[in-house]
């Protein structure tokens, strides 16, 4: 791809305000940018609206223009933010992966409709379906069932992950490859805790058929850790309100981004 100019992409989700993790993954994606001298995507996965608040969506916005960051792809304000409409066309695609003549890879992913819960698989202490559902011919219906997909056998270990929830909209990887398919992203930046994310989604890209998110490069960085050296996250966050955007902070964040990019040969401008 050393032909095509490149893309990355920051992309936040509006389920919480942003943390230090988030905001460290957003510098060392804007050194990328300015690194290769391409192009910087902002996006935000607006679909799960049971989570999303007005109020974390304007976090975003209002920590971009802290940070003094500029982006070339995506929405500029709060109120260029909507719903994706072509849920239908993800919906098929996924669907189609239940029979392994449509996709596109040889790489022996298969989708099933499981009627599975994450409460069951919680309490039988599984990975992956507890009900056989993968060898019975159901259907995807909103509130009652989701798709999985089924991995090649040495990705086992990595379970059955979801492509369609329950709820009726598409999950974290199928909204990922897709939606970075679309973008024409090129490098995608991203913490060491989704390592195994990455994997399953160059599994998927390959089965949809879908070359921007298979071939582009995948780098992965070191953690921001809270004082007990857990990762933070926002479903842990108590603080209930947005960081300070402050000058302090702002070093604070750069020398964390300095030192988990020095690995990567990511460095400030």
């Amino acid at each position: 791809m050393t032909d095509v100019r490149m893309v990355t992409r920051f992309a936040p989700t509006p389920s919480g305000y942003l943390h230090d993790g988030n905001l460290v993954n957003l510098l060392l994606v804007c050194w990328l940018r300015e690194q290769h001298e391409g192009q910087l995507a902002l996006r935000i996965d607006s679909h799960d609206t049971a989570r999303q608040r007005p109020e974390y969506l304007q976090d975003i916005f209002d920590t971009l223009t802290w940070l003094q960051v500029q982006w070339d792809i995506g929405p500029k304000s709060i109120d260029e933010v909507g719903n994706k409409q072509d849920f239908e066309i993800w919906r098929k695609r996924a669907l189609d992966l239940r029979d392994p003549v449509n996709a596109y890879g040889a790489v022996g992913l298969r989708a099933f409709v499981c009627t599975c819960s994450r409460r069951d698989l919680a309490q039988s202490h599984s990975l992956t379906c507890v009900a056989d559902c993968a060898k019975s011919e159901l259907e995807l219906v909103t509130g009652a069932s989701c798709l999985r997909m089924e991995l090649p056998v040495q990705y086992r270990e990595l379970g059955q992950p979801v492509l369609w929830r329950r709820d009726g909209i598409p999950a974290y990887h199928l909204t990922s490859v897709l939606t970075d398919e679309e973008l024409g992203i090129t490098h995608i930046l991203r913490g060491a805790d989704l390592l195994a994310a990455t994997q399953i989604q160059l599994l998927l890209a390959e089965a949809l058929g879908a070359e921007h998110a298979r071939q582009a490069t995948y780098l992965h960085h070191g953690l921001v850790r809270d004082a007990h050296g857990n990762k933070l996250s926002k479903s842990t966050l108590t603080q209930g309100q947005a960081g300070p955007k402050s000058d302090e902070r702002k070093r604070t964040l750069r020398g964390l981004a300095r030192n988990l990019g020095e690995p990567l040969g990511i460095t400030p401008p």
